[in-house]
């Protein structure tokens, strides 16, 4: 069906998610879109469909430029529960949306 063809479409070889998935989740994250950029990891999700770090920071970014400081960290949380190891790029998000917030504790914290 439909969801057949574009969880292909966004699947690597591997059944990661590709470069095409990676810049669905970078739109989402410029529009500051956070909840469909959540609504399409959790559709490849169902379809067994793996997020890299890089995905997952794209999903904090997105979070960032929403100012869901709460979700930003609950995806960090998630980063590490996969047993991938958060980088600079995942702090980075994290302190953007500390500073949209406008909670330096939060800021201080990361």
């Amino acid at each position: 069906g439909r969801q057949e063809v574009e969880a292909e479409t966004v699947t690597a070889s591997k059944g990661g998610v590709s470069g095409l998935g990676y810049a669905v989740l970078r739109a989402c994250a410029r529009h500051g879109d956070a909840k469909r950029a959540e609504a399409w990891l959790d559709k490849w999700a169902l379809a067994g469909i793996h997020a890299n770090v890089r995905c997952l920071n794209a999903m904090l970014h997105a979070c960032a430029r929403a100012g869901d400081l709460p979700l930003a960290e609950q995806w960090l949380l998630d980063i590490i529960d996969r047993g991938l190891e958060p980088n600079v790029f995942s702090f980075n998000s994290l302190l953007a949306a500390s500073a949209e917030a406008v909670d330096l504790p939060a800021a201080h914290r990361w």
